[in-house]
């Protein structure tokens, strides 16, 4: 069965290449991790074949992990802040013009039409508010569907939560751990 979400590079322009090449970077079970609603900003949310897509460029995701990177390591506390430095890098490394999160094995999985769309939307207000610093509480569905563990403070869980997976690709954050 379909379960699982993936962040993709690409040189192309996703929208108007004909011939675009996907690349895939990480993938994550059954949820979208915390971190990768780092690299994006609300607007860079689109649909693409009925299917709610995130799409930014290099350049902003970066600049939207330093923008947000203080606030999510004091929200994440002391012993995962490490791991969001380690996210900065490994998105560092894999230098691709531009960075696509593409949910198309979760949407499927969803009982209802357009539910999995109004999920992302309340994940990515939810996300706002905890890179802003504005968050009230830690009882959010964005931490709920990433692993339940995230509502705790600090958390001192696995990474997967926070970056995802991959079978293919070193990961800064699993070499720290090992």
């Amino acid at each position: 069965m379909a379960n699982r979400a993936y962040l993709v590079g690409l040189n192309e322009n996703f929208f108007e290449d004909d011939d675009v090449n996907l690349h895939p970077l990480i993938d994550r079970s059954y949820a979208l991790p915390l971190l990768w609603f780092s690299l994006f900003e609300p607007d860079d949310l689109r649909m693409y074949s009925h299917v709610p897509i995130m799409l930014t460029s290099r350049d902003k995701a970066l600049a939207n992990i330093d923008r947000r990177a203080a606030a999510l390591k004091a929200f994440l506390g002391p012993q995962a802040a490490p791991i969001v430095d380690h996210w900065r890098t490994f998105i560092d490394e894999n230098a691709y013009a531009n960075y696509l999160m593409n949910p198309m094995e979760l949407v499927q999985m969803q009982d209802e039409e357009g539910e999995f769309l109004r999920d992302l939307r309340q994940w990515i207000a939810e996300f706002e508010s905890i890179a802003d610093g504005s968050a009230t509480t830690r009882t959010l569905g964005i931490l709920h569907q990433a692993h339940d563990g995230l509502m705790e403070y600090p958390y001192t869980g696995d990474p997967l939560h926070l970056c995802g997976h991959s079978f293919e690709r070193p990961l800064p954050w699993e070499r720290k751990r090992a």
